[in-house]
């Protein structure tokens, strides 16, 4: 149907949280973007192309994989 809008649900935006302080995020920036690289630029990439957000949610999924682990 035209002009309505699907959103997702609450339970396909669901991701643990990653737990630290704004200045542990700021001093490991340079580290968490190096081995991040991969799954930011696959996530910046689908966000540039769909232009749309919500189709994008599976590699933004990776992306607070990444974050997760790299901050365990």
């Amino acid at each position: 149907m035209p002009g309505v809008v699907e959103l997702p649900t609450l339970e396909d935006l669901k991701v643990q949280e990653v737990k630290v302080s704004s200045s542990v995020l700021k001093a490991a920036a340079h580290h968490y973007g190096v081995q991040c690289d991969k799954p930011n630029k696959e996530f910046m990439l689908c966000r540039w192309e769909e232009k749309d957000p919500r189709r994008c949610l599976e590699e933004g999924k990776l992306v607070n994989k990444c974050a997760l682990d790299f901050f365990r």
